[in-house]
């Protein structure tokens, strides 16, 4: 009898979602993420389920891709089971990937796992570690090096100062190849929604935090989205925001600096994600309700 194939990862998806799980693949051989993906079905008649089956035990991890596609799929929802019944849970891995409520047998089933999210999640960062970290290894050497060097190169190319694109302004964050939000151009703005990447000269950067006093006296702002890149909000970087009602903090904040909503009168509550541990003195108004999400 041949000997059967061992992977690391199981990618569990539907076909309609080719082009998520061809990024997912391209991200993994990267690092040398070994994996099991059916293409264009294996085999035919009972072969089927039970190369399915085989390469799911045979597996270290068990990668959903959920979505609305393949909470249809009958294949994918034996597949969940399947797994569910006979791998640890710890070895189980939902990356989902759109707002498509997940039926209620899978989201009994998946209640007790962590899921990971492709708008908040990105594939070659968060998931990719997610994985590494399950699997006991880390990225290969050679290419942590590779990775900073390009890191060192997009400081290096940084501009000087502050500098504005749209109706932000930035400036380079300290020890990062990152920028920092620093500023609102238009002051009478009402609604901002921070992007995740800014592009500037020749080069791309990842917003990574909001500085201190960046929106300070900005009282035609009313709501403000923050992208899953930040990880930090400065010390007063929305104080007396009068108008502010509606704010979105993601998940990557670990952060929010003293009195960073402080006079914010109209903000009457705010959701904070379970991941923020470092909260500033006076953070929050007395007549903010913060919710823990």
């Amino acid at each position: 009898m041949a000997q059967q194939k061992k992977y690391d990862v199981f990618i569990s998806y539907s076909r309609k979602d080719s082009a998520i799980a061809d990024e997912i693949c391209k991200a993994f051989d990267r690092v040398g993420i070994t994996y099991f993906i059916d293409r264009q079905g294996i085999g035919g008649g009972n072969e089927f389920p039970l190369e399915l089956a085989t390469s799911i035990l045979n597996s270290q991890v068990f990668l959903l891709l959920g979505s609305k596609n393949s909470y249809e799929s009958k294949y994918t929802n034996a597949e969940i089971h399947f797994a569910f019944k006979k791998k640890e849970q710890k070895s189980i891995l939902p990356y989902i990937l759109d707002d498509t409520p997940m039926p209620l047998e899978i989201d009994f089933i998946l209640s007790t796992i962590n899921w990971r999210k492709y708008q908040e999640h990105p594939i070659n960062t968060i998931l990719v570690d997610d994985v590494l970290k399950l699997l006991g290894r880390e990225r290969p050497t050679e290419l942590v090096r590779k990775d900073a060097n390009i890191e060192q190169a997009k400081r290096e190319a940084l501009p000087d100062g502050e500098f504005q694109v749209g109706d932000l302004m930035y400036k380079a964050s300290e020890n990062s190849s990152g920028v920092t939000v620093c500023g609102l151009v238009n002051k009478a703005a009402t609604e901002i929604r921070i992007p995740s990447q800014i592009k500037y000269g020749k080069y791309t950067y990842e917003v990574t935090s909001i500085g201190e006093g960046a929106f300070d006296w900005c009282d035609g702002l009313t709501s403000i989205t923050i992208p899953n890149s930040v990880t930090s909000i400065g010390e007063g970087a929305f104080a007396r925001c009068g108008s502010l009602t509606s704010i979105t903090i993601p998940n990557s904040v670990t952060s929010i600096g003293d009195y960073a909503f402080s006079n914010c009168s109209s903000l009457k509550s705010i959701k904070i994600p379970k991941t923020l541990t470092d909260i500033g003195k006076d953070a929050f108004p007395e007549h903010t309700q913060v919710i823990r999400e």
